[in-house]
């Protein structure tokens, strides 16, 4: 969806604002990973730049801290990795260029504790910290840095047009407005090597309009589509526009489009995928069997009520770029 995150409800967000953790569905657990690999054009050296990140999360049921109040908290743990290589090392002699037969390889890694806290009543309101600890190494260089990042959400209900009533099995037609920003990596510069290296401050500002036709189970068609403005600072003002939209087909398949545009850096990207998700596809098959207690007394029709998996691919079209060509993203997650 054009790499946007400040106001998607989805698991691996949390990065891009915290206060999303607050509003993931019911009792919540979930294991993801995220690999992503991009080849460098025209290095002929078979030098891979590939990125991973792992995802915690979990939520605890809304109310459970104020039990007068619709109160949700919700937790992360994401670990972001990105290695660059191998890459040959050479020397350089007299204007000459030799290979030593010796690799390295230039590794950056993220860890970020979230925490976010959500009230859902007529409108829902949600607020969200983050900590970065940050780290660099390439060989026997190694560099360390920290950062703090904060989050806001607004999600405004919309009337909906009611096709019948909920109690009788009925679907309905519901809109609602949502709206986010955020800013992160405010903290300590990072040092590598005996010099500082400021971090680029970035905000986020985003808005978009979730529209589901759903019934009491399922939601059998949701078209969500959003706008982002990401902004890094200081020195040259750096601004990026993001436009997504996802259409989900029965809580099942969900396609995705997206485009970037960063006038500054003359870059523009187009982005697509599809994602499958076992939550439909259980609800069209097997619905009398998914109503079963939380004390897992028959652990086979628990797991089958409770356990749900998810798969996503994205790509991302950078042609014409100098260094980077498509990069494809898989991941998985495993919601409990």
């Amino acid at each position: 969806m054009g790499t946007l995150g400040v106001i998607l409800p989805d698991n691996q967000a949390a990065y891009y604002n915290p206060a999303l953790l607050a509003f993931l569905d019911g009792d919540h657990a979930l294991l993801s990973f995220y690999p992503q690999r991009t080849v460098l054009s025209g290095s002929g050296s078979g030098c891979k730049d590939t990125y991973e990140a792992t995802v915690l999360t979990a939520k605890v049921r809304d109310g459970i801290a104020l039990s007068s109040l619709p109160v949700g908290i919700g937790f992360a743990y994401q670990r972001v990795r990105r290695t660059v290589g191998p890459m040959v090392e050479r020397t350089y002699e007299q204007g000459t260029i030799e290979g030593t037969g010796n690799t390295f390889s230039w590794e950056e890694r993220a860890d970020c504790f979230s925490v976010g806290l959500g009230y859902s009543g007529p409108v829902d309101i949600g607020v969200g910290l983050m900590y970065v600890d940050l780290a660099q190494e390439c060989r026997d260089l190694k560099g360390s840095g920290r950062a703090f990042g904060c989050g806001l959400l607004l999600r405004l209900p919309l009337n909906g047009l009611r096709s019948t009533s909920r109690e009788v099995g009925g679907a309905r037609l519901n809109a609602t407005f949502c709206g986010g920003m955020s800013f992160s990596n405010y903290g300590s510069a990072i040092w590598f090597a005996g010099e500082e290296y400021t971090l680029p401050k970035t905000g986020r500002f985003g808005i978009g309009i979730d529209v589901t036709y759903d019934s009491e189970r399922i939601r059998w068609l949701s078209v969500f589509p959003a706008f982002e403005l990401e902004i890094l600072f200081p020195g040259e003002d750096q601004s990026a526009m993001k436009f997504g939209m996802e259409v989900g087909l029965a809580d099942a398949l969900f396609l995705r489009v997206g485009t970037v545009n960063a006038p500054e850096e003359g870059i523009d990207l187009n982005t697509y995928g599809l994602g499958l998700s076992s939550r439909g596809i259980k609800q069209m098959l097997w619905r009398d069997k998914l109503d079963v207690s939380g004390d897992g007394s028959n652990l086979g029709r628990f797991l089958l009520a409770r356990l749900n998996v998810e798969f996503s691919y994205a790509r991302v079209d950078r042609e014409g770029h100098l260094f980077v060509d498509d990069i494809g993203y898989y991941g998985i997650n495993i919601i409990l």
